[in-house]
């Protein structure tokens, strides 16, 4: 008996292909490709935070008083000295752009729960 499995191509279509099962990935996250694409990019972000964790405790990103507010003035921050010519943060020595990715993860995040949270709401 001749089996079929429905392989998944790069953008995510679903294809008849051959095989002895069916794997269906449409629509999950493609984490790999992501740390695929960016490694660099990746680990400036983590030094990034590991500076942070250094200066303001490990896992205390999120418990800051109107975090969500903070890191986009941050963000807006390093902007300005980028646009200033500054490549460089001159606290941590460690890219304006990798600042603002962390930031921008950060922001992200916040705004994801707080929606997450709001969801659940609507559902009491």
């Amino acid at each position: 008996m001749e089996h079929f499995v429905l392989e998944e191509l790069d953008g995510g279509d679903i294809v008849p292909g051959r095989g002895h099962g069916a794997k269906f990935d449409a629509g999950k996250p493609c984490v790999h490709s992501v740390l695929r694409y960016f490694p660099r990019a990746l680990e400036a972000v983590s030094r990034v935070n590991e500076h942070g964790a250094r200066n303001h405790g490990w896992d205390t990103w999120d418990t800051i008083a109107d975090a969500l507010s903070r890191y986009q003035h941050a963000r807006l921050r390093h902007d300005l000295e980028e646009a200033k010519g500054e490549v460089f943060d001159k606290g941590s020595g460690l890219l304006h752009a990798a600042h603002r990715a962390w930031g921008n993860l950060a922001v992200l995040e916040l705004m994801l729960r707080e929606m997450e949270c709001s969801d659940a709401h609507k559902n009491d």
